[in-house]
């Protein structure tokens, strides 16, 4: 820092008089974090915190951001086009009150669960308020609060909007969603059997100074709703374990570290000596699959839906993992099926 006659400082310190340095791992700069964030998420965990008060940055910030996007995205799915409604007045009257987005943002979580909880009758209107109001909030961010995004506003705020899109076909390959996607075609998704029921798998690493080696996978006799926790191996060569198969509401890619003992357990039946000490969290999935919880296998549906109304829309429904291998012959099918229109 200069002043006209003479420096008044070749250095900066953080309130705590600690030097700020990229070097000792106390300081980030917006690119490095947009390296392995989206800015969606890095921008509303901006939002979360006053422009006046200094920001406690995690990665939990960003996850939980991650998190609050995806529910909202998720409930928006079913907002109907024609349903209008301005945003909300406390939401409105907190980005008055000198910019406060953590209070905007804070109502928009309390609009999220109102529309979650809702009646079919009342949730079009939640609906409606939260789109309302999350794009008021977007535009209404000051530009030095969001790292200088404010020319994204447009953008996102269009992202809540939906509108008629005219197509000689459809392919619908949602995963997680395509039975929402089904629906907003028209499809009657329980009549159908096109409910989707995700189902979560974990994954742990098996430490590289564990006494156990591998040159391959290894596969215990196959469970109900998956292969089971088996032996696999990533292109680094680490070892993993997993997936195990939990139902659950939505999806969650969080690992839970108090569940080594149960894959310790799970896998120690073809491998004794196991040790749960030798297992760290590493990654998650969610299947889509169209078996429930208790029901019986269900096969991949592969559908051109004329016989329901729909000539060209082509559904592609519980394309669970075996898909991605699978993708090239399924490409292969849906093509036909187009062709033959």
């Amino acid at each position: 820092m200069h002043s006209a006659a003479r420096p008044v400082t070749n250095f900066t310190t953080s309130p705590r008089h600690s030097l700020m340095s990229k070097s000792l791992g106390n300081f980030l700069t917006l690119r490095d974090v947009l390296k392995k964030h989206h800015g969606e998420c890095v921008r509303l965990a901006l939002l979360g915190v006053h422009y006046k008060k200094p920001l406690d940055w995690s990665d939990g910030v960003l996850e939980q951001a991650r998190r609050a996007l995806e529910k909202w995205y998720r409930l928006l799915l079913d907002a109907r086009p024609g349903v209008a409604a301005d945003a909300d007045p406390a939401v409105t009257e907190a980005l008055c009150d000198d910019m406060n987005t953590p209070h905007a943002i804070a109502r928009l979580h309390e609009i999220a669960h109102a529309a979650s909880a809702a009646p079919a009758a009342d949730r079009a209107r939640h609906l409606a308020s939260l789109r309302a109001s999350a794009a008021a909030t977007d535009e209404g961010a000051p530009a030095a609060a969001v790292g200088g995004a404010a020319s994204e506003s447009a953008a996102t705020a269009a992202a809540f909007e939906l509108a008629d899109v005219e197509a000689a076909a459809v392919v619908n390959a949602a995963g997680l969603w395509a039975d929402r996607v089904a629906a907003l075609a028209g499809v009657e998704v329980e009549a159908a059997g096109y409910r989707i029921h995700p189902c979560k798998g974990d994954y742990f690493a098996l430490a590289p100074a564990a006494p156990l080696r591998f040159s391959h996978l290894v596969y215990p006799i196959h469970g109900r709703a998956g292969l089971g926790v088996h032996i696999t191996l990533d292109l680094a060569g680490r070892v993993l374990l997993g997936p195990d198969a939990n139902y659950v509401a939505r999806p969650d890619y969080a690992v839970e570290a108090g569940k080594a003992a149960q894959f310790a357990a799970a896998a120690g039946r073809y491998l004794p000596g196991l040790r749960a000490e030798w297992l760290s969290p590493d990654q998650a999935g969610v299947r889509p699959k169209l078996a429930g919880p208790g029901e019986s296998f269900r096969d991949f549906v592969v559908a051109e839906e004329s016989a329901r109304g729909l000539p060209g829309l082509v559904n592609l429904i519980g394309i669970e993992s075996p898909g991605l291998t699978a993708a090239p012959a399924i490409a292969e099918q849906v093509a036909g099926l187009l062709t033959s229109l």
